[in-house]
C-alpha cells in the first residue's frame, strides 16, 4: 500500500485487517478519495419522536462544494494524488445529500448502503471528514496513516479522534455548531460537554437533535491542513 508512517497503536493491526478485506474481496486498495460523512435521514423507527429526521449536516451541500473547490486549489497545475503520488483525489460522498438545499446542483444521488460498498468506498479513501456518528466507524476499512477529520459538535461526547488513533490514523477534532441549541430550554440547558455526557437525557438530545452548521471559512482553513497530511504535493502550499 506504502503507508506512510504514522503514529498510532492499531496500525499494525488496522493494516492486517485491510490486507485481509482487500484479499477477500478482490478490492484493490488505494488511498485516493476524500469522503464526506452525511449521518442523517430518519432515525429508526421506534425511536424518540423529538429526534425524527434530524441528526443533519445542514449545510451540508455548501461544505461538499467548498470541499471540491479546496481540493482544485491545493493540487493546482501539478499531478497530485495518493503516496504514490499519481493521481489527483475525488472528493465522494458517505450518506445522501437528498433534501438539503443546493444537493442537485453540487452531488448526484449515492448508493453506498450495503456492506460490501462501503468497504469498497473507505478502501479507497485517504482523507475522511463527518460529523460524529455510527457511519464513522467505517474508517477501520481506511488503509492506515489515513487523516480523520471530526466535525465535531460542542457539547456531544466525542471519541472518533481517539478511534482514529487507534487505528493508526491522524485524527482531527474541528469543533462547530448546532443551528439551535438542542437543550436550550430544558433542565440541561447550561451545561458543560463533561457534565452533559454521563446524563442520557442530555447526551441524547446534544447528539440527536442537532443540526450542525459548519462555518465554512474556519472549516477550509482546517481541511486545506488535512489534505496536506492525507496527499503528497508540492503544489498548492502556502
Amino acid at each position: 500500500f506504502g503507508p506512510l508512517d504514522r503514529a498510532g497503536t492499531g496500525r499494525a493491526d488496522q493494516f492486517a485487517l485491510v490486507r485481509e478485506v482487500a484479499r477477500r474481496y478482490r478490492i484493490d486498495v488505494w488511498p485516493r478519495d476524500v469522503i464526506l460523512h452525511l449521518r442523517g435521514g430518519p432515525t429508526s423507527p421506534g425511536a424518540d419522536a423529538d429526534f425524527a429526521g434530524q441528526r443533519r449536516l445542514k449545510n451540508g451541500a455548501e461544505v461538499l462544494a467548498a470541499m471540491r473547490a479546496t481540493v482544485l486549489d491545493f493540487v493546482g497545475p501539478q499531478p497530485m494524488g495518493d503516496p504514490r503520488g499519481r493521481h489527483s483525489p475525488r472528493v465522494r460522498v458517505h450518506g445522501s445529500l437528498v433534501g438539503l438545499p443546493g444537493a442537485g446542483a453540487v452531488a448526484p444521488p449515492t448508493t453506498n448502503s450495503s456492506f460490501l460498498s462501503q468497504v469498497r468506498l473507505f478502501v479507497r479513501c485517504a482523507l475522511l471528514v463527518g460529523t460524529t456518528g455510527a457511519g464513522m466507524t467505517n474508517m477501520i476499512f481506511m488503509p492506515p496513516s489515513g487523516v480523520v477529520l471530526v466535525l465535531q459538535p460542542r457539547g456531544v461526547a466525542e471519541f472518533f479522534t481517539a478511534m482514529a488513533s487507534g487505528c493508526g490514523h491522524y485524527g482531527i477534532a474541528h469543533f462547530v455548531s448546532c443551528s439551535v441549541d438542542p437543550v436550550q430550554g430544558t433542565e440541561h440547558e447550561g451545561l458543560s460537554a463533561r457534565l452533559c455526557g454521563p446524563i442520557v437525557p442530555c447526551k441524547n438530545r446534544a447528539a440527536f437533535a442537532c443540526h450542525v452548521q459548519v462555518d465554512v471559512p474556519a472549516f477550509v482553513t482546517v481541511f486545506r491542513d488535512a489534505l496536506s497530511f492525507a496527499f503528497m504535493s508540492r503544489a498548492g502550499m502556502p
